[in-house]
């Protein structure tokens, strides 16, 4: 009995196990339809994931609203500001934030942190994580 119960549990486990795995093709191609060329006119909110901003969109000169639900750029929403453009193509796994005098732009990894550059007057700054990007912002 007490194996039926252990291959019961190993059964559960690899059940629940297997809807945890992350299916990078999916992410990459959901990322991929992703397009957002946006001047921000007003700081998204950041205590969602997801990012909803509003703004012009840079081409058309219209109001937009830029919808990301895959939560990617959502984790960077705290760096902008108003005025500040988001540049995120379609059939692209980056994006950039162009800002006064910096310009971050971020490659997209699945299980992987993401690969940012930082631009500053020129300079070049590599491999930061969210948190050095937020504390960048502040000094």
């Amino acid at each position: 009995m007490k194996s039926v119960t252990k291959i019961s549990a190993c059964g559960v486990l690899l059940l629940f196990s297997s809807c945890f795995e992350i299916d990078c093709e999916a992410n990459k191609k959901y990322v991929s339809t992703i397009e957002c060329l946006q001047i921000v006119e007003r700081r998204p909110s950041s205590s969602a994931y997801n990012l909803k901003s509003k703004g012009v969109h840079l081409l058309t000169k219209k109001p937009c609203t830029c919808v990301d639900e895959t939560r990617w750029l959502g984790c960077y929403s705290e760096l902008l500001e108003k005025g500040d453009t988001i540049i995120k193509r379609k059939g692209e796994l980056r994006f950039s934030l162009h800002k006064k005098d910096t310009i971050i732009t971020v490659d997209w990894r699945c299980e992987e942190l993401d690969v940012s550059e930082v631009k500053i007057k020129g300079e070049v700054v590599s491999g930061l994580t969210v948190q050095q990007l937020r504390d960048l912002k502040y000094k």
